[in-house]
């Protein structure tokens, strides 16, 4: 019996910074020894608790193997595998007009994920539709939980205080009136 998938998501304020994300989740990976038992917590920790920024990545997988495959297909720039989905969170206007209003597209994807359409789903949140992820795990027995997973990697920028900074001058108490 083919596995259902899975999805993963990670983003980042910027294209380098959502490199970085890819290279510590698949090191994470690797570390940690992860097994196919963990990736749907994986993917629900990636759904629901993280935020969802500009420069996205989203995957379908069925396998930990899969997904470092994926992962270190991405990191080496070889970016057009199945089921991989990239893109920016601007610029989607062109979408909401085929809906016409949000409430339209929010039944939409709520009828894609019911009818499990993950492809069509990435395929809106890389360009930058909000989805609610809960929904996908909702139905299931058994909630899913949050792992331990690589942090956001912010820009490792240095910022220094003036050297000269001006100290307030004493005020004596009688300039107060005491």
């Amino acid at each position: 019996m083919l596995k259902q998938p899975e999805i993963i998501v990670l983003s980042a304020r910027d294209k380098i910074r959502l490199r970085d994300q890819v290279q510590r989740l698949a090191t994470t990976i690797d570390k940690r020894k992860f097994t196919d038992a963990d990736l749907t917590n994986i993917s629900y920790t990636l759904l629901v608790g993280r935020e969802h920024m500009e420069y996205r990545l989203a995957l379908l997988v069925t396998s930990i193997k899969e997904l470092e495959e994926k992962l270190y297909s991405y990191i080496a720039g070889e970016e057009a595998t199945i089921d991989f989905f990239q893109g920016a969170a601007h610029g989607n206007d062109d979408i909401l007009s085929v809906f016409g209003k949000e409430e339209e597209l929010q039944t939409a994807i709520e009828k894609l994920l019911e009818n499990k359409k993950y492809e069509r789903i990435l395929d809106f949140w890389t360009k930058g539709i909000s989805i609610d992820w809960n929904k996908l795990f909702d139905q299931m027995a058994v909630r899913p939980h949050f792992i331990s997973l690589p942090t956001y990697p912010f820009a490792k920028e240095k910022y220094w205080v003036p050297s000269e900074i001006k100290q307030p001058s004493a005020v004596s108490t009688n300039q107060l009136g005491i």
